[in-house]
């Protein structure tokens, strides 16, 4: 068994262990003061805490936590029929959601208009994620889809976060929202598409049962 065969497995075995551990981490945020909160709303709500001047502030940090335990969960209901590559499907629970969470928080980050560094950083995983994914799938140039809706629905969120901002066109905030869920949503399928019809990984233990 080589090296790299054995760290994937260490990965996928804790993949679950990863979601609640990032789970823990996003909770911490609650104490962090700017890190973990987003504007200020118009009043109390599923996801406003209080601030210390009494204002009705958008919890990012509950939004985010509830994201990798819903993480948690899908890897651990699918890792009871599939083994491998369970780490690249925490990565696409996790990351994928983690886009849209970051337009909730506020703070001083690296940005440019609504696009945060952030997102493009998470997208870059993403998008490696899946051509590895995609590169043990038959099929040819066709197993490499996914990367192309994953592509596409990237720019289409670029296009949305930019209709937010109000930089190409007055669209209403309901519309641009829904939009932005939509290409979310249109990304994790793709990604999901890409895992499940990715082969099994070769291993020495794989090669010694042929």
């Amino acid at each position: 068994m080589t090296w790299g065969a054995k760290s994937s497995e260490v990965l996928d075995e804790n993949a679950v262990g990863i979601c609640l551990a990032m789970a823990a981490a996003r909770l911490s945020q609650r104490w962090l003061g700017e890190t973990g909160i987003g504007p200020i709303l118009d009043g109390p709500g599923l996801f406003a805490m209080i601030s210390e001047w009494d204002e009705p502030i958008l919890a990012a940090w509950l939004i985010e936590t509830l994201i990798c335990l819903a993480a948690a969960l899908a890897v651990w209901l699918t890792g009871r029929k599939r083994k491998d590559d369970r780490f690249c499907l925490a990565l696409f629970c996790l990351l994928i959601p983690q886009i849209l969470a970051e337009q909730f928080r506020s703070g001083a980050y690296l940005r440019y208009r609504m696009m945060r560094l952030e997102q493009a950083l998470y997208f870059a995983v993403v998008l490696c994620a899946t051509v590895y994914l995609c590169r043990r799938a038959r099929g040819g140039l066709k197993a490499y889809a996914p990367v192309l809706a994953e592509i596409l629905t990237a720019a289409g969120i670029a296009v949305t976060q930019f209709l937010l901002d109000g930089k190409i066109a007055e669209v209403p905030a309901a519309l641009s929202w829904t939009l932005y869920g939509i290409f979310i949503a249109g990304m994790l399928a793709a990604a999901v598409i890409a895992w499940i019809r990715a082969e099994k990984p070769e291993t020495e233990g794989n090669k010694r049962t042929e």
